[in-house]
Parts: C-alpha cells; structure tokens; sequence
C-alpha cells in the first residue's frame, strides 16, 4: 500500500483549486463529497464507455470524473471524442464563439444524453495542452460528466442543458447566485478575452486542423451574445443550428 497521490488525486486536486476558474467545482472538490462522484483511472480510452454505464447503475452517482494518466495531447483528446461519440447516447457539436467576438480555435462541445433524466449533460473537459483556456489545464486528460437533472436553483425544462454547477450543494438562491457570480470573477481573470473557450457549453479546445481528425458533428451551437443570467432562471440565451433560441446555463 501507498501514500503517493495517483493522476485521479491530482486532477480532483486541481479541481479543488481556484485555477479551474468555478467555485462550484472548488467547493465540491474541497469538501470531499466523493460519494456523490465516480473518480476513476482509465488506462485506455476505450475504457471510458463502460465506465459511464456502469456509474449509471442504480443512479447511485451525481457525476464521474474519469482520468486518463499520461494522456496529455490534442491527439488523445480528438481519440477520445471519437470513442465517446461512437457510443450510443453521445455527440459532440461545434461551438461558434458569439458574434463579434474572435474564433479561437475548435471549440468541442461533448454532450451525454441522460438516459433516466431527459437532459443532456455538458461534459468537462479537462487536459494540459494548446490551445486549452488556462482553468482546463489539469495534469492529465480528463473528463468530467453530470449524471443528474439541474439544481433546485436553477430549474431548466426537460431537454436542457445540465453540468457541473448543478450538483447538489445546500444553499439558498441567492448564495447560489452569489457563488456563480465569484465563477464568472475567476474565469474571467484566468483566461481573459478567451472566456467562451472556458464556457461550460465548451469541453475541449483543439487546433482548428484536428477537426478533420473528428467524427462529424451533430450540429452548431451559437451564443447569442455574452452570458448573462435572468433573475428568475439563471439561465443564458444561445442560438442552436436550426436558429431557435433556447435557454441554456453557461457558468
């Protein structure tokens, strides 16, 4: 037996720390709420498919942080994206950064259909390479996927958007906006100008080559504009490939 920190340790760590940019994360990360997450090593990428549907067995866990040591490229992401997305219930769409605001880079947004919710999960992407926004350059690639409906303070309808800001955490509403304001803070002093590549609705940043690397997309997602957060939903406005607008979370 060991004491030495293994990469599934380092990458909870670095969640834990106000670098990734979202106190939600940090929260749930420091306080330990590790049953409420399946933290997990993945020597193969290939892995990663059984490992999501096994942590849906009994809907015992709100999310699943899955590492992969070692992997630290685009090459293992745009891998990974190809595996996921050859799953059933998995897809990734291109994300457009709001108009006026420069394109850098591909943006992936990796989606998960939650089979016994009917939401679909935006997944968070985790690895330490360019172009990724400096709040996602953990130590190792990684992949973080909500399990669950949304949080009580931020209701959505069916079919909408979930991610990490929506694991349970006992505040009130206007704790809940308070902290979600302390996010944008952090995000917004990490990374700058290249915010929307840290946007929940964005897992990986990939050079703009890779995508004819990439399975197809299965469509586009464009914000409307910068995000912003209504008082009654605290949810941001966006524009989907067919051009209807949607409400949707972007922490």
């Amino acid at each position: 037996m060991t004491n030495q920190r293994g990469p599934a340790d380092e990458v909870f760590s670095f969640i834990g720390t106000e670098a990734i940019g979202c106190r939600f994360a940090t929260i749930f990360a420091r306080q330990r709420q590790r049953s409420a997450w399946l933290v997990t090593t993945c020597h193969e990428l290939e892995e990663v498919v059984g490992l999501t549907e096994s942590a849906l067995g009994g809907f015992s866990r709100e999310a699943a942080l899955l590492v992969f040591p070692g992997r630290r490229s685009s090459v293992d992401a745009v891998h990974l994206i190809n595996v996921l997305c050859g799953a059933e219930r998995w897809h990734w769409e291109r994300v457009l950064a709001p108009p006026g605001e420069p394109q850098r880079g591909l943006m992936v947004g990796l989606r998960y259909r939650i089979p016994t919710d009917d939401y679909t999960s935006y997944v968070l992407g985790l690895a330490p390479f360019e172009p990724m926004p400096a709040t996602r350059r953990a130590p190792h690639l990684a992949v973080a996927i909500r399990f669950a409906g949304p949080h009580p303070n931020c209701p959505r309808d069916t079919g909408e958007p979930v991610h990490l800001c929506d694991m349970h955490i006992d505040v009130t509403k206007e704790q809940f906006d308070r902290v979600w304001d302390q996010s944008e803070q952090l995000r917004s002093a990490a990374v700058g100008d290249r915010s929307w590549g840290a946007k929940a609705a964005v897992s990986f940043v990939l050079p703009p080559e890779m995508e004819a690397d990439l399975v197809a997309p299965a469509g586009e997602y464009q914000p409307v504009g910068p995000s912003w957060r209504s008082g009654r939903s605290g949810c941001a406005s966006s524009v989907s490939s067919s051009a209807s607008t949607t409400p949707r979370i972007e922490s």
